[in-house]
């Protein structure tokens, strides 16, 4: 059955993608004098009218901002502006990207680098929009930030869920071959060999071919941090402060399990939920149409809310004025 449903995704027809052109965006401004002397920019794409709302666009471990070509493109046709990012570690964006905030592999630091890609180009209250571990950046962004610098969250195929998922489990293993890695790495004479081993061995567990030897030493340093234990926390604050969350998940997903995402799903503060009987760790490909259509609605209700809200806030101050 799983081997008929792919085939029937191989044959799917997918909506036209879009492969905006990368720009670098310098971040200079929000940094301190000694961190821009060492800081690289981040490389984007931004396209789209703007007409319906913003959206940036979070990839997971390893990716890039090709991950989002279907359902950018069907966003940005719609109206809706979209900047997808090149996270530091990953295709474009150096590792200095960061300086002056921490560490690129930890998902606090580069959830600052989100807001701070958020504030250098003005965008008034962009809806994050993430994909497999981008998602653990885009909760950690909102949950650090104002209530109402961002629209809400729209997580596809999210990591982590709220306990150790397949694919980094048992979890005590993964971690030891992670910082085996990051040690090996360090060694200047161990590191060539070491990222071309690291970089064949995630080819034949199913990573895009594409990746490259830095990305693949790179991810072992990520996956250090993704912090599964902080997740019900993390969920339950945001869960409290109603931020507005859309989860999309399929039932083969090859790394988590369903039941995990499902657990997850029902942690998270209320919004649509969409779950496919296929589509694996990329619903953001084979599901983009459907995908894209349902955030469209999410994202005009959550304008609606948020102005019905503001408009109250107006009648409260205007009342506490006339008495």
């Amino acid at each position: 059955a799983g081997g008929k449903r792919w085939f029937s995704l191989k044959n799917k027809t997918l909506p036209h993608p879009t492969d905006p052109p990368q720009t670098f965006l310098d971040l200079s401004c929000n940094r301190t004098a000694t961190s821009m002397m060492s800081m690289m920019p981040v490389s984007i794409t931004d396209a789209g009218s703007g007409r319906l709302g913003e959206v940036i666009a979070v990839h997971g471990c390893p990716g890039s901002v090709y991950d989002f070509r279907y359902i950018g493109g069907e966003l940005e046709r719609a109206g809706v502006r979209v900047i997808r990012v090149d996270l530091p570690g990953n295709a474009r964006t150096s590792l200095q990207a960061t300086a002056g905030l921490g560490s690129p592999d930890d998902g606090h630091v580069l959830a600052a680098l989100i807001a701070d890609i958020a504030d250098t180009l003005q965008l008034k209250q962009p809806m994050l929009l993430a994909h497999s571990l981008g998602s653990q950046i885009a909760l950690n962004a909102a949950h650090a930030a104002a209530d109402g610098r961002y629209l809400g969250l729209v997580i596809i195929n999210p990591a982590p869920v709220l306990k150790p998922h397949r694919m980094i489990r048992p979890y005590w293993l993964v971690r030891a071959v992670c910082n085996a890695s990051v040690f090996i790495d360090s060694v200047d004479s161990l590191r060539n060999p070491w990222r071309a081993f690291l970089q064949k061995m995630l080819v034949l567990w199913g990573f895009t071919p594409k990746i490259t030897k830095e990305e693949s030493a790179f991810m072992m340093a990520r996956l250090l941090h993704v912090d599964w234990w902080r997740q019900p926390a993390r969920a339950a604050a945001l869960r409290a402060r109603r931020i507005p969350t859309m989860m999309v998940y399929t039932k083969n997903d090859p790394m988590i399990e369903e039941q995990l995402s499902h657990e997850l799903s029902q942690a998270l503060p209320a919004g649509p939920r969409l779950v496919f009987p296929d589509g694996g760790h990329y619903a953001n490909k084979w599901h983009a149409e459907p995908i894209a259509a349902a955030m469209l609605e999410f994202m005009a209700h959550s304008q609606m809310n948020i102005k019905a809200a503001l408009d109250d806030i107006h009648k409260v101050l205007q009342c506490v004025a006339v008495c």
